[in-house]
């Protein structure tokens, strides 16, 4: 059951480095783990999350290969440009879209997830949602770590999207001293009360760990990666992929009150 799992959010910033070179894809093959964006070409992750359609849109065709896809609802998926007529991006049978919420709610199967601004926020909430008591957060940095905002900066296809009017766009590194990642440039007070700070309640039901000790994130306890490693390998989770998946979908069938046909599309 998804209640006596721990869970591994894999985000982009640049101190998943470290853990990439201590090989921590292999440790997570038998884990629930749950990839950002374009942490699913790094991980064979459970579940891969987005919340920008235009990152759905550019790697639909490398997406198709991940068997279960999780992102927030945009009604350009599956749909046609009013002018041109042409598919924006099909839907994905593996794809479950879910709202998301300005707020944190304390029941968001009925309303939305918290927040669409930043795919780390909006698989927290869902991952908090699905009853699991303890989390880990990779690559959750906020800022610049040894100058690069993400482990795959300069990497030829890596961070680089188009908007809907097919102009590139990106939210990695700076740009003459302005992060990309809009929500980065906030000051670091205003970056945690305005967004991580709403999850300090859940502290007391649940284990949140960020490993990413030079994280801008200070709402959870940190620690580092010998520390993630060695708690990973003196309790291995040896996790069925494939059942895991399954019980993902039925739990979400199981409490999403919101209009179902218009969310989500589970095959």
């Amino acid at each position: 059951m998804m209640l006596n799992k721990r869970v591994c959010i894999i985000g982009s910033g640049n101190s998943l480095q470290e853990g990439l070179d201590k090989n921590i894809q292999n440790l997570l093959k038998n884990e629930i783990t749950f990839t950002l964006n374009e942490e699913f070409r790094f991980f064979d992750s459970t579940a891969t999350f987005f919340t920008d359609w235009t990152f759905y849109q550019c790697r639909e065709k490398l997406l198709k290969n991940h068997p279960l896809i999780i992102g927030r609802f945009d009604s350009h998926i599956g749909a046609k440009d009013r002018k041109t007529k042409k598919l924006y991006c099909s839907k994905l049978p593996q794809l479950i879209m879910l709202p998301s919420s300005s707020k944190y709610l304390d029941n968001p199967w009925n309303k939305g997830f918290y927040i669409g601004v930043l795919c780390g926020l909006f698989t927290l909430t869902f991952t908090i949602a699905l009853g699991v008591k303890e989390i880990f957060l990779l690559g959750f940095d906020g800022k610049s770590v040894n100058g690069k905002t993400h482990h795959y900066q300069g990497i030829k296809d890596f961070g680089i999207f188009v908007n809907e009017e097919g102009r590139p766009r990106t939210g990695v590194g700076l740009t003459n001293g302005v992060y990309n990642t809009g929500v980065f440039n906030k000051s670091r007070k205003s970056w945690n009360n305005d967004f991580w700070n709403k999850y300090k309640p859940e502290l007391k039901k649940i284990k949140i760990y960020n490993v990413s000790p030079e994280s801008t994130i200070d709402t959870f306890p940190k620690i580092n990666y010998d520390e993630f490693i060695s708690k990973i390998k003196e309790n291995p989770s040896n996790i069925n992929q494939n059942l895991i998946r399954k019980e993902i979908k039925e739990y979400i069938t199981t409490h999403a009150k919101f209009n179902k046909n218009n969310f989500k599309c589970i095959n």
